[in-house]
């Protein structure tokens, strides 16, 4: 598969996407603002005519749920970070070499190394 086709299936599974979700927000009204398990919760008491003990114990559930979903991406999130911590250090400094000596202009580069040393941010570059 050339790299064409990859971007082109890339963009046509992102639209698919995105029109679903346009599709199921579009076709029930809006998602509470409390996000989607509090819009599934509302779609889930209303389809089944929940009474108000069935809707404490769906709460109940779905809030749990959520905390184990949120301890696992953040149990995963820290895994992929520090898998591409090695990656990101070389790119970041072939293009604070790039910028060193491609753009600045040799009087420029020692404030530039000044900079980087200190802790580059764009606070740090303003005069």
């Amino acid at each position: 598969m050339s790299r064409i086709q990859v971007w082109t299936l890339l963009l046509a599974v992102t639209c698919f996407g995105a029109g679903l979700a346009a599709g199921r927000i579009l076709s029930t009204g809006e998602p509470p603002e409390d996000g989607v398990l509090a819009y599934d919760e509302a779609l889930f008491i209303e389809r089944f005519d929940l009474g108000p003990e069935r809707q404490r114990h769906l709460r109940t559930i779905l809030h749990n749920y959520q905390l184990q979903v949120d301890r696992i991406h953040d149990r995963h999130r820290s895994k992929y970070m520090t898998a591409i911590e090695d990656e990101l250090a070389y790119e970041g400094n072939k293009y604070n070499d790039i910028l060193r000596n491609r753009v600045l202009p040799a009087s420029k580069r020692s404030e530039y190394e000044q900079l980087l040393s200190a802790g580059l941010s764009p606070d740090s570059l303003k005069r």
